[in-house]
């Protein structure tokens, strides 16, 4: 084939954004669809050997088979692009959603605005995206070898981010015999793989990406290239032990899989009550509820959820992804459980959070929450009084403005007399939030004349 051709034959490619061993990823644009703007991955012309097309193929292969919301999904694909076939070998390649960031991205930025070792809850915010993408895949039997910060990319908005791996390009079916021959570069990067992806690659197991995951937890809290682990930067982390145990060059030592990593997480953020993993319960009771909408599982949910009250993980990472109508589900079959799980749920956001995390508690609790506990008052003025706090506490002053224009709807005059005292009771909270609130003419006169007194 000509060496001078890169760009597929339906694609336009508008700039390049990274390169790996044998291929090449751009942004581009269908020439047929040219508003959608995508992620080009390119076999390099060059690669274009049996092996190589051989290891593409089961790359997109891979990525077909897993379908899971942290891991990136294959748009479409082509093994051979050529319209001349009889006379020329054409691109291999495949388009992925286009994404903000990657994750090495988001991290540097984050450290232009903070000193220091970032909070192990952010740290496990992030952290937990990428475990429950990985232990998805090693369900399906599904190694991927070359974990590192540049194969996890970002999608969302910015405090909400949407952590996806990318590049099984070195994956393996953990139950087949390939027989597609590796070189020391092929095997995975030096900082991050496992010390016996030098040894015997076709002997690595899941336990070679926990000691990537390891790696890569080490540098999301100390933003150190995690050559070597240095326990004196990491001293004063709750996770210290997972970095310690993932790590180990002696692969029999480490986690022996991501459960049992994630049980042990969870234990040390302070869920000591149980080292079973609510969050797969959870998971697994969700989908099943998505796929036969059965009701008797939403009750399911809402037990695990009271059973596990102390579990912060489960609450802000989990619950809070709940859909609005299956909330409303709950809230209409199962009040006094759903009630109970709301109780729950404010008693574990009144404290301090990651900045990115405190948006979103925000807009769950007022636009998914609040209008399903309508006829329980005592929850109206918790919610109304821990989002008023939230803004306050974090200065986040997205939090007031959400909040006020929350405020103005209320029509119903008890529950204006209990806005009135929870801005009576919270003055500086109150006073605080004051300067982002809508102009007090939008208010009723009642609060109109409690905030013109602050």
């Amino acid at each position: 084939m000509s060496s001078i051709r890169i760009e597929p034959n339906l694609f336009q490619i508008i700039e390049p954004i990274g390169e790996g061993g044998f291929g090449k990823v751009f942004i581009a644009k269908e020439i047929l669809n040219s508003e959608e703007l995508v992620a080009l991955k390119v076999l390099k012309p060059e690669e274009m050997g049996e092996d190589h097309l051989k290891r593409f193929e089961r790359e997109i292969r891979i990525h077909t088979q897993l379908k899971h919301q942290n891991i990136i999904p294959i748009i479409n694909f082509e093994l051979n692009d050529s319209l001349d076939p009889e006379n020329e070998r054409g691109l291999a390649y495949y388009t992925m959603p286009l994404a903000r960031k990657n994750f090495r991205e988001l991290l540097k930025e984050y450290r232009e605005d903070h000193l220091g070792n970032m909070e192990d809850s952010m740290a496990v915010f992030f952290f937990n995206q990428i475990l429950d993408g990985i232990e998805y895949a090693h369900e399906k039997e599904i190694i991927h070898r070359d974990l590192k910060p540049e194969n996890i990319l970002i999608y969302g908005e910015e405090g909400d981010e949407i952590l996806k791996i990318s590049d099984f390009g070195l994956g393996k079916f953990l139950n087949s015999d390939t027989q597609l021959t590796h070189t020391r570069a092929a095997l995975g990067s030096d900082v991050y793989a496992a010390p016996e992806q030098y040894q015997d690659s076709k002997q690595v197991d899941n336990r070679a990406d926990i000691f990537s995951l390891g790696k890569i937890l080490y540098e999301i809290i100390t933003h150190d290239l995690p050559v070597t682990i240095n326990n004196d930067k990491i001293s004063e982390s709750r996770l210290k032990f997972i970095i310690r145990k993932a790590t180990q060059s002696d692969k029999g030592r480490r986690f022996r899989s991501i459960q049992e990593m994630r049980d042990k997480i969870n234990f040390l953020m302070g869920n000591k009550d149980t080292l079973k993993t609510t969050s797969n319960q959870f998971a697994h009771l969700y989908e099943k509820f998505t796929v036969n909408f059965e009701q008797s599982i939403l009750k399911e949910i809402a037990d695990l959820l009271n059973n596990n009250s102390k579990d912060y993980i489960l609450f802000t990472q989990s619950f809070i992804n709940m859909e609005d109508t299956d909330l409303a589900g709950m809230s209409a079959f199962y009040e006094e459980e759903f009630f109970e799980v709301v109780e729950n749920y404010l008693s574990l956001i009144k404290g301090n959070h990651e900045f990115s995390l405190t948006d979103k508690i925000t807009d769950f609790t007022l636009f998914d929450i609040l209008p399903n506990i309508d006829g329980n008052l005592d929850l109206f003025e918790d919610i109304i009084e821990t989002i008023l706090n939230l803004g306050f506490n974090h200065n986040r002053y997205y939090i007031a403005r959400v909040l006020g224009r929350t405020i103005v709807k209320v029509t119903d005059d008890t529950k204006i007399m209990i806005i009135g005292d929870v801005l009576t009771n919270n003055p500086q909270a109150s006073k605080w939030s004051k300067s982002y609130l809508p102009s007090e003419e939008e208010f009723c006169e009642y609060l109109r004349s409690i905030l013109s007194e602050l």
